[in-house]
């Protein structure tokens, strides 16, 4: 007989590409705080389990990895799968996302439609199968005041388009789309949120000239950091008891 799943008095958060960069500073963030995490990754298995071992030394009272491929439903309802077989879910981040710069001129369909499966699709299937557990928080104990989700979109995918990211930020633009819906559809036991990041870490493949011209169209006159995006998705997750739908800007007031 399979024994029912787990439950900790701590939430036990699902992170998707918590391997690396701002999914990793979520995990660590998160795990300074006492939660449970379950970390996924696509390549970078090796980064995700020195992240697992971060994490738990921090605090976490559990720390598991699983593989996840976002364009792949099968791969995506195997990982919900292992999910709920092992625990109830409390709470969600999409932070795993596909970059890819594709001017017009060179977009192609296999490459729009893998962003958009990466930064869209794929967390909407996610969430839909996840979807009884995180309604289930509130009565659980872990959530008191329900469960949260937060969805890494962009800065540039609602005002400020950029050049040569046509089918990335349409995706992004989905994925603020995807925030405002299920914050309908799971209301009132799920909140659901966005963060909306500008240059959070600088892309390996932008000149420094590129750079600071980009910095000279920011108010603040620096980028963000992955500990800061982190500390706004722990909030939003945590303890933004009557905030739901909303997509927060941070860019350090690039918008304007």
């Amino acid at each position: 007989m399979t024994p029912p799943p787990a439950r900790f008095s701590a939430p036990r958060i699902v992170i998707t590409g918590g391997a690396r960069r701002v999914g990793r500073a979520v995990a660590l963030e998160l795990a300074r705080r006492g939660c449970a995490l379950l970390l996924s990754y696509r390549d970078s298995r090796d980064e995700c389990l020195q992240t697992a071992q971060d994490a738990r030394q921090l605090g976490s009272p559990l720390v598991e990895v699983h593989a996840l491929e976002l364009c792949d439903a099968e791969s995506i309802a195997a990982f919900a799968q292992f999910a709920l077989s092992s625990a109830e879910v409390d709470g969600v981040v999409h932070s795993a996302s596909s970059f890819e710069s594709q001017p017009i001129g060179a977009v192609t369909a296999s490459g729009a439609s893998r962003q958009f499966a990466s930064d869209a699709i794929g967390p909407l299937l996610l969430s839909q199968a996840l979807a009884a557990s995180l309604r289930g928080a509130s009565t659980r104990g872990s959530m008191a005041s329900g469960a949260g989700i937060v969805l890494f979109g962009d800065a540039h995918a609602s005002r400020v388009p950029r050049r040569g990211y046509t089918a990335y930020l349409m995706a992004k633009a989905a994925a603020h789309a995807l925030v405002r819906q299920l914050a309908v559809e799971l209301a009132p036991t799920v909140r659901v949120n966005g963060i909306a990041p500008g240059v959070i870490l600088w892309p390996e493949s932008m000149s420094p000239a590129a750079r600071e011209a980009y910095l000279a169209q920011v108010p603040l006159k620096r980028a963000g950091t992955p500990e800061e995006a982190a500390k706004l998705a722990a909030f939003l997750l945590l303890d933004a008891n009557y905030c739901t739908g909303q997509i927060l800007q941070l860019d350090g007031g690039r918008n304007l």
